[in-house]
């Protein structure tokens, strides 16, 4: 089974089952994003609050290895209490109170779907036969993109494996599948009878599977699909797709349809010159992109340690004060440091608030629409 064929990436091959082929020939990221590590980082800490919530650590081993989380994470570059109060006051409150009398709950569990080989690692599997309800909580940390439980298909093959896992005890009629991103304030659920959920693996995932084996399978490229998909940047069906936009070019003047229109497409398009330009730049390294070369610009001269320069700097006989900055730290870290209510009392009228940038949104989008355009205009 293709490493690409795996529930993180479901909503893409479900989609484009040529996609599995035609990343196959992308090599895997030498290194991990920072954000991507960040993520990795907090998930380490849900589990392990997870764990000493269950008593499966003693408290004396979770402050030893907490103490190595936190330096581990500060030297990667990670805001580390910033983590810890997500975790602590959304992601673990929320774990807790899902948990029945009778709940079994496994933490970082390998999940197998028990279609075409496909597995992954669930955050939270609860099995409570005391309600019939098998549900898998997962973490999501990132705050880039909103993502939603409903008709998620990863949580769904999630779900099929936490079901599987379930099976020895019988009795359970109900799956349900959470999203909890704390960052963004995103507690989504969704809730599917056992036989719905079959009846989706039967009638979605088993023909999906068998779509990416064809001999030449189908490449079918759209916004969702073509998001994460590691040959988007290669792919001549996304190309043709995106490069067939006729009504760009088809009026001197745009009118408001017509610039609503293509406003509502330009996300898309600057996710495709993206990876356009990082599979070109992939490609210059090798030496295989003719008329282009690589070249190295924006170098900034910084200082390694500026706690040495201070020192150094001091010694030679100039005063502190001439060669140190102090600023106020930022409002997240003051209220951690003080709360949030005595905070305010504190400072009082020194906390303002801008009131932001304008930017266009979809008429559905739940943030109410500013009332000054009219102002503006005149």
């Amino acid at each position: 089974m293709s490493v690409r064929l795996r529930p993180s990436a479901a909503s893409r091959w479900l989609a484009c089952p040529g996609s599995v082929l035609l990343s196959e020939n992308v090599p895997e990221e030498s290194s991990e994003s920072f954000y991507t590590r960040e993520g990795t980082h907090a998930h380490t800490l849900a589990a392990l609050l997870a764990d000493r919530q269950q008593g499966k650590i003693s408290e004396a081993a979770y402050e030893e290895a907490k103490v190595v989380w936190t330096a581990e994470g500060e030297a990667a570059g990670f805001d580390t209490v910033e983590i810890t109060e997500y975790i602590t006051d959304v992601y673990l409150p929320f774990l807790m109170e899902a948990v029945t009398p009778a709940t079994i709950m496994y933490v970082e569990r390998e999940l197998d779907a028990g279609v075409g080989g496909i597995a992954g690692t669930g955050d939270a599997v609860l099995l409570q036969p005391d309600t019939g309800v098998v549900h898998v909580i997962d973490l999501k940390y990132g705050k880039g993109v909103y993502v939603s439980a409903v008709g998620n298909p990863q949580l769904r093959l999630y779900g099929l494996g936490a079901l599987r896992l379930a099976d020895v005890l019988g009795g359970f009629d109900q799956v349900w599948m959470t999203i909890v991103q704390p960052r963004l304030g995103n507690i989504t659920t969704e809730r599917l009878t056992v036989t719905e959920l079959l009846a989706w693996r039967d009638e979605v995932v088993v023909p999906g599977v068998e779509a990416t084996k064809a001999a030449v399978p189908t490449l079918n490229p759209g916004p969702v699909q073509c998001r994460w998909c590691p040959a988007a940047g290669m792919c001549q069906a996304r190309a043709d797709q995106m490069l067939a936009r006729e009504r760009f070019f088809e009026a001197s003047v745009l009118d408001d349809a017509a610039l609503a229109s293509i406003v509502g497409e330009l996300a898309d398009v600057r996710i495709w010159c993206d990876q356009i330009e990082a599979e070109a730049l992939t490609r210059a390294n090798r030496g295989h992109l003719p008329g282009w070369k690589v070249v190295r610009s924006g170098s900034r001269r910084s200082i390694s340690d500026g706690a040495a320069a201070i020192a150094a700097l001091v010694a030679a006989g100039y005063p502190l004060d001439a060669v140190q900055r102090v600023q106020v730290e930022t409002l997240g870290r003051l209220e951690r440091l003080v709360g949030k209510a005595n905070l305010l009392t504190l400072l009082g009228d020194l906390i303002v608030k801008s009131e932001g940038t304008k930017s266009l949104a979809p008429e559905d989008d739940p943030r109410p629409a500013a009332t000054d355009i009219e102002e503006d205009f005149a």
